[in-house]
């Protein structure tokens, strides 16, 4: 078995993890570049987050690899309001870009079948890829894993999916917001990152899923 770090939440590396911020009161502009953020809230202010692993990121891990666990691990930099945040991933299904997602749209002049990427079976899958709660006043690091998380970044390794990444969203009792530090971030040691444990297969090397999906762009 083979663990790899993808992210190098230790070093100057921004190519191992996409991500992006969407915001519903302001849903015509891209956050690309600030923290990442999630955001609950009874009114039109919610916030959800678009995260992937780039092609960049999964260069090293052959196509034939089975994926025995991953994770997705960010860094919560205390900015909360002190209610906890419950974060629900599910496997994106558009080739958001994250220089350019808004929450009306997942690229320049391509809108969300549902405005904030909220369409099950459209913009995201209906299942719950990993779910994590956060003490949205706390400092330090929160990882989502677990069966579905591992399947899908299986079928993002052998091409099954498109690689998309995940849309994270939140919930909460009532109004509640958590902070992350972004991938675009210049402090060691904070960055997202993904840690994948696999058995490499025989032979193969990675093909990124545009490769296989060829009417998908990917960033």
């Amino acid at each position: 078995m083979t663990v790899v770090v993808i992210g190098d939440n230790t070093g100057d590396d921004y190519s191992g993890i996409e991500d992006v911020f969407i915001q519903q009161d302001t849903p015509d502009t891209n956050r690309n570049g600030g923290n990442l953020r999630l955001k609950y809230h009874t009114g039109a202010f919610k916030v959800h987050s678009l995260l992937r692993i780039s092609n960049a990121g999964l260069s090293n891990v052959p196509s034939s690899a089975t994926i025995n666990s991953a994770s997705v691990s960010l860094f919560a930099n205390g900015n909360g309001n002190g209610v906890p945040v419950t974060g629900t991933m599910r496997r994106a299904l558009q080739s958001w870009v994250d220089a350019e997602a808004t929450w009306n749209s997942w690229a320049s002049g391509n809108n969300w079948t549902t405005a904030g990427g909220l369409s099950d079976g459209n913009d995201r899958s209906g299942t719950s890829s990993a779910v994590q709660t956060i003490d949205s006043d706390s400092t330090g690091y929160y990882t989502w894993s677990g069966a579905q998380l591992t399947a899908d970044v299986q079928g993002i390794v052998d091409g099954t999916y498109a690689n998309q990444g995940w849309h994270i969203q939140a919930t909460a009792g009532g109004v509640a917001v958590a902070d992350f530090e972004s991938a675009n971030i210049g402090t060691d040691g904070q960055r997202p990152y993904a840690t994948l444990d696999y058995t490499a297969g025989a032979g193969g090397s990675f093909q990124p899923a545009w490769a296989v999906n060829s009417n998908q762009v990917i960033q």
